[in-house]
């Protein structure tokens, strides 16, 4: 039970930043010029890739579930950095 309930806290942060980063990117975008088009575009990408890693690990067996998060911890890792970055050119 103590592993289910660690695994659905862990997909709630990960929704969570989602949720945080899209309305991020969204008004970023309102405020996009051609050079700064292609980090937004990086986020997106980014934001893409954590879905869908967050879809496989919602879907992953218990034996598998390590391995997933290990994947979903370098997606999240990457997508911090990125808007990070986005951070500091649009704040």
């Amino acid at each position: 039970m103590e592993r289910t309930d660690n695994r659905l806290a862990y997909q709630g942060k990960i929704q969570a930043y989602l949720k945080e980063w899209g309305s991020e990117i969204d008004e970023w975008q309102d405020k996009v010029g051609a050079e700064t088009q292609e980090l937004i575009a990086d986020l997106n990408n980014k934001r893409q890739v954590v879905r869908a890693k967050l879809a496989e690990i919602k879907e992953a067996a218990d034996d598998r579930w390590d391995a997933f998060r290990a994947d979903m911890d370098q997606a999240v890792s990457d997508m911090k950095a990125c808007v990070n970055r986005a951070r500091q050119n649009f704040d």
